[in-house]
C-alpha cells in the first residue's frame, strides 16, 4: 500500500540516549552483548546507519529496513528520552535526523543523524564526561529542558500526523550534497505501510 508522504524541507529532530564514554564517546546505549561488541561511537557531524547483522544473518540492505532492527533510533518526546537516560554512565540530547525513517509510535530509525545539543547529567560524577562529549561533538551542554529549543533551530519535530500507530517506512528521494557533513534535507518520497 502507498499513501502521501508530507516533503520534509527540514531535518526532523528527535532526541536519544548513549552510553557516555569517560573520554567524551558516544557510544550506542546497545542492548546486546554482540551488539556492543560491533557498535562504533558516533563522530561529530553526519552519522550514517548501517546493520550490524550484514554477514550474520541479514543481506547486504538499505538502513533503515521495516524488517530490520537497524538504523539510528531517537524517540519523538524529550520526556521518553529522561526517563532513559537515567541509566547509568547514560547521556541524552537532540539530533537531527534525514533521509529514510521507518516511523514508529514513540519513536523512529533514521538513515542519517547529526548530535545537535547533549542534556546535562543529573549525576555529578557523569558531568566532566559530558563536558568533554559537548566539546568532542561541538556541541551545547544544556539542561534537558533546554533540549527542544536547541533542537528546533536545526530541524521539526515530525508532525502528530506523521506519526502512526504501527511502525511505517517513509522512503526519502535520494539528494547528494556537497558538504557531506551538513545534514541533507530530504525531498519527499513514499510511504510503504
Amino acid at each position: 500500500m502507498t499513501v502521501a508522504v508530507p516533503m520534509f524541507v527540514q531535518p526532523v529532530i528527535g532526541f536519544r540516549v548513549w552510553r557516555l564514554g569517560a573520554d567524551g564517546l558516544l557510544l550506542p546505549r546497545a542492548v546486546s552483548a554482540l551488539e556492543r561488541l560491533a557498535a562504533e561511537p558516533w563522530r561529530p557531524g553526519r552519522n550514517d546507519a548501517r546493520c550490524m547483522y550484514l554477514g550474520r544473518s541479514r543481506a547486504l540492505h538499505r538502513s533503515p529496513r521495516a524488517d530490520c532492527d537497524c538504523g539510528l533510533y531517537a524517540y519523538h518526546e524529550v520526556a521518553r528520552m529522561a526517563r532513559a537516560a537515567r541509566a547509568e554512565d547514560c547521556i541524552g540530547g537532540a539530533v537531527a535526523a534525514w533521509g529514510d525513517l521507518e516511523v514508529h509510535r514513540t519513536g523512529f530509525r533514521a538513515q542519517h543523524a547529526q548530535v545537535i545539543a547533549l542534556a546535562l547529567p543529573d549525576e555529578a560524577k557523569l558531568v566532566a564526561s559530558a563536558q568533554l562529549a559537548a566539546a568532542r561533538y561541538g556541541v551545547a551542554l544544556v539542561p534537558c529542558d533546554e533540549l527542544h529549543g536547541r533542537a528546533a533551530a536545526a530541524g521539526a519535530p515530525l508532525p502528530e500526523s506523521a506519526r502512526p500507530a504501527r511502525r511505517r517506512l517513509w522512503t526519502s528521494a535520494r539528494r547528494e550534497s556537497s558538504d557531506a557533513d551538513a545534514p541533507a534535507r530530504s525531498e519527499g518520497g513514499r510511504a510503504v505501510a
